[in-house]
Order: C-alpha cells, then structure tokens, then sequence
C-alpha cells in the first residue's frame, strides 16, 4: 500500500497521525503506534488495519513483585509511575 493511500484511511478511520522519520505515528487519545514505511509498503490496509484497528488495550505495571492495571489507579500512583526513573541497567 502507498504511504499516502495508508495515512488517508488512518483519517477515514478517526486516528490522527504524525509523519516521523521513514514511518507514520498513529494515535488514538494517549496511545501511539509507530508503523515503519516498509511494513505499510510491503502490506494491504486490511492486513495493517488488524494490526492497528484495536487499541482495544490496557496498561500494566509491576510494583514490588506483582502486576497491576494502571486504570485502576488514583492520580497519586499515576504520578508516581511517570516520576520513575527510567534507564539503561545492566552489569558491568
């Protein structure tokens, strides 16, 4: 499929989308999907519309040994979650 024939039915489809470096960054409210040029070149819409149609999806956390919908959170521990530091770890 053509890159501009893709981003045309992302519209149709109600994403917005973002042209980034070789590929299209589809959002939908605070969910982003980042589609490469090759894949939407090499695939039909139907085939990358399942992959991308659903944002159907939930976010989890694991805090001291369990996992945890962030959904279900207060703003408190949402907060907490983007304050955390994230980084490279690894030994040396």
């Amino acid at each position: 499929m053509e890159i501009p024939a893709f981003i045309n039915k992302c519209v149709d489809n109600g994403f917005k989308w973002v042209r980034e470096n070789e590929a299209v960054l589809i959002k939908r409210g605070e969910l982003k999907l980042k589609v490469e040029d090759k894949t939407i070149l090499k695939h039909s819409w139907a085939k990358l519309f399942k992959r991308i149609g659903s944002f159907d999806v939930y976010h989890m956390s694991r805090v001291v040994g369990y996992y945890s919908r962030i959904q279900n959170w207060n703003p408190s521990k949402l907060g907490e979650l983007s304050d955390r530091a994230k980084g490279k770890y690894g030994v040396v």
